[in-house]
């Protein structure tokens, strides 16, 4: 059962017209709850001042005590406010099993696994005579091989029929993206290559002892990939 009323008790336990006074300004009933207890913390601060300026044994040290106490109720909101927006997320995790592949003119859809999707800076090495240090600076952008793998099918698709106009010494390049999906399929990243053309296709091991789904794996060289 529901610790929160339902219903008609829910009616009974809520006051229509508090309701819609604190919907007209604004307000909702956790704002409200702090509030109060502002006003019941300033009240309490008040009390306790001039209790101290009037005790005779604390009255040399009121000053003291009413700067450090005043100082905590400042510095200590701040200082939890700025923790918490240290802490807080900008966006949430993106799930690596909602994804799709769109290439050109050739297939769009999705596979069993897509990786390789990499870049690496190459680094240029080089020395003086008289410099005890190797210096590094720099050099030339190199993207890895986007690897796809899916289920192997009797069928030949605008894929393969790709990789075979490459065999045959016909390279058509084309552009593509590997898409990011949320729980609702909703695209939320986009990953965009180019001048791409498939350069290695291999087939699964057969073993007649197992029982698993064959899995075709084609390699695709790209010159650049980007964030969009």
């Amino acid at each position: 059962m529901s610790e929160f009323p339902q219903g008609e008790e829910r009616a009974a336990f809520t006051d229509p017209q508090i309701d819609h006074e604190l919907n007209t300004h604004g307000i909702k009933r956790g704002q409200l709850t702090f509030f109060h207890g502002r006003i019941l913390y300033g009240v309490f601060y008040c009390l306790f001042l001039s209790i101290i300026m009037k005790s005779p044994i604390t009255s040399r040290f009121a000053l003291p005590i009413v700067t450090a106490i005043t100082l905590f109720a400042v510095i200590a909101p701040v200082a939890h406010g700025a923790i918490r927006a240290v802490g807080k997320h900008k966006g949430d995790y993106l799930p690596a099993h909602n994804f799709k592949i769109e290439i050109d003119g050739v297939i769009s859809g999705g596979f069993k696994e897509i990786s390789g999707l990499e870049s690496e800076i190459e680094v240029i090495e080089f020395q003086n005579g008289d410099d005890p240090l190797i210096r590094k600076r720099p050099g030339r952008v190199k993207y890895s091989n986007i690897v796809l793998k899916r289920g192997l099918m009797d069928e030949a698709d605008e894929l393969r029929q790709w990789y075979k106009q490459v065999l045959a010494g016909k390279t058509e390049r084309k552009s593509g993206s590997i898409i990011y999906l949320d729980r609702a399929g909703a695209e939320v990243l986009r990953y965009k290559f180019f001048e791409a053309w498939p350069c290695k296709w291999s087939l699964p091991e057969l073993d007649n002892e197992g029982g698993k789904v064959a899995i075709e794996k084609i390699e695709i060289c790209v010159e650049k990939i980007e964030r969009l």
